[in-house]
């Protein structure tokens, strides 16, 4: 029909006001693809994304800006490959994948890994832990790298550990390791590691020692850092202190496993601490020492190292 015959019907207006009805219609049934905005503590989990059909699969998620009171010290576990549980926004910034600014991100959910290497990158600090069933690397060129890993881990290649780090952290101090041999690369050390304590025994340590600082007390690698392997023992009944190559290691009592360094050392002496030049502690570093011999906690005594910093670079400091 013409238009003409059509507005004479009075049926123009209604077919108009129908068209543009479907149209739509049909725009509002075609889904969008929006990427889901995520809060800063949102992990896999919290979607119901860790499952075990999931692995292989990708997906993307829209960080926003970071609240002012976010804390980068928790929330992240493992280096380049992340434990499932961690959370997604953090490590990107952790990877180097987004600023704290937000950003788009992609992941890929992967089994898990014998162990996760802790490390501190653009900021964010992440830990070590044990083995899991599933984690998730994150997709894509990373835009900014602070203290990468060299070279990045990935599971063929010997762990790249923290000063910190200890046998219990991934897993492995159980009475089923006894007799193993455990590898693992120690980096430089951090500028402001202190020596005088982490460290448990003389040539047989307690199992919960630092693996690094245990390494140069035993003359296995130097503060520039190294390869070491150690061997998981049955405990011993009592453990002697010393001190060697700079690191000062504590007495302790009877325990069920200790380990030992397998190989020829680098170097030894027994040069006194070179934390004091005169081999005699400051009241800071005697809390220090006093606090490790009452079984504080690791946490708690590097606060009293920071204060102790604060404390040698103020007018009051002897």
């Amino acid at each position: 029909m013409s238009p003409k015959l059509l507005a004479n019907l009075g049926i123009t207006i209604t077919t108009i006001t129908l068209g543009l009805g479907v149209n739509s219609l049909a725009q509002a049934q075609t889904p969008a693809t929006s990427i889901p905005e995520i809060s800063w503590e949102s992990h896999l989990s919290s979607f119901g994304l860790d499952e075990q059909s999931n692995i292989g699969k990708t997906f993307v998620f829209r960080c926003p800006p970071a609240p002012a009171d976010t804390y980068y010290g928790y929330g992240v576990t493992g280096t380049d490959n992340y434990e499932a549980k961690s959370k997604i926004c953090k490590t990107a910034v952790h990877a180097g994948m987004i600023t704290r600014e937000g950003g788009t991100v992609t992941l890929q959910l992967n089994s898990g890994q014998p162990l996760y290497t802790g490390s501190e990158r653009n900021g964010v600090k992440s830990r070590d832990a044990r083995s899991s069933d599933l984690s998730f690397a994150l997709i894509g060129t990373p835009i900014t790298v602070q203290n990468p890993s060299t070279p990045p881990q990935a599971l063929a290649t010997i762990p790249e550990i923290q000063w910190n780090s200890t046998l219990k952290d991934f897993g492995l101090n159980g009475q089923e390791n006894i007799g193993k041999q455990m590898t693992f690369k120690c980096t430089a050390a951090p500028a402001d590691t202190y020596y005088g304590y982490g460290v448990t025994g003389t040539d047989n340590y307690e199992a919960n020692s630092k693996i690094c600082k245990t390494a140069v007390h035993a003359g296995m690698i130097t503060r520039e850092g190294g390869t070491v392997t150690l061997q998981l023992d049955g405990g011993q009944s009592v453990y002697t202190a010393s001190e060697r190559n700079g690191v000062k290691s504590r007495n302790g009592k009877a325990s069920d496993r200790s380990f030992f360094f397998v190989g020829t050392p680098v170097f030894n002496n027994n040069n006194s601490n070179p934390n004091s030049a005169s081999g005699d502690s400051n009241p800071i570093q005697r809390g220090v020492e006093k606090g490790v011999e009452s079984g504080i906690e690791d946490g708690v005594i590097e606060e009293f190292q920071r204060y102790r910093g604060e404390y040698e670079r103020s007018p009051l400091s002897p």
